[in-house]
């Protein structure tokens, strides 16, 4: 993700653009196989670092960057079979 400017949440730096894109796919993934009684399942983060300032916490987490283009979050969950 893109380093986290918000104090606390300096772990983010971390995990790269491409692992959580893996990361996202993966939870989906396991939620199909592994647990029936799972319902509807969402990704939250969409576009904060469009409507949120840098210094936010959400800002790095959001799977499109700030002027809107997709990161690999974002192509990867697209890709994923559904």
């Amino acid at each position: 993700t893109t380093a986290n400017q918000a104090p606390g949440y300096e772990y983010g730096q971390y995990v790269s653009e491409e692992e959580q894109a893996q990361y996202l796919v993966r939870a989906f993934e396991i939620a199909k196989t592994e647990w029936p009684w799972m319902g509807v399942m969402a990704v939250w983060n969409l576009n904060f670092s469009v409507v949120v300032p840098p210094a936010d916490e959400k800002y790095p987490w959001s799977v499109l960057y700030g002027d809107w283009s997709p990161r690999p979050a974002y192509r990867a969950l697209q890709a994923m079979p559904k």
